[in-house]
């Protein structure tokens, strides 16, 4: 299986001389990994138990930045591919936007990481 690579902070498909690109390895969980934490919890309308829980968990003050880590880490973690999660950062202001690095390593013993703002 191959998916598409997106671009930059647009999200558009990536080309290369109008040929669309193909992203694998660890790359693909990097991309697959900053996709699934965009997500905003039931922002999926085929199931709405997929996403981060943005507007409620992540800008809450009465829940500790460890449980905040603990949703972002399993979302990683449940990325297809992912064996482990060396390295998460995670900043989350009162207005929730929120910023992550992650490092991890794949499968197939692949290193990955990525960083999203949200």
């Amino acid at each position: 299986m191959r998916d598409l690579q997106f671009s930059g902070d647009n999200w558009d498909a990536s080309q290369n001389k109008n040929d669309i690109v193909f992203v694998s390895g660890p790359a693909e969980v990097s991309q697959n990994s900053a996709i699934r934490l965009q997500f905003i919890l039931g922002e999926q309308f085929d199931d709405t138990r997929v996403g981060v829980p943005w507007l409620t968990d992540m800008v809450s003050t009465t829940i500790d930045i460890d449980a905040k880590r603990e949703i972002i880490r399993r979302i990683i973690i449940d990325t297809e591919s992912v064996k482990s999660l060396e390295k998460l950062d995670l900043n989350v202001d009162v207005n929730g936007n929120g910023s992550i690095n992650f490092e991890g390593t794949t499968e197939n013993n692949e290193y990955f990481s990525g960083s999203i703002n949200a």
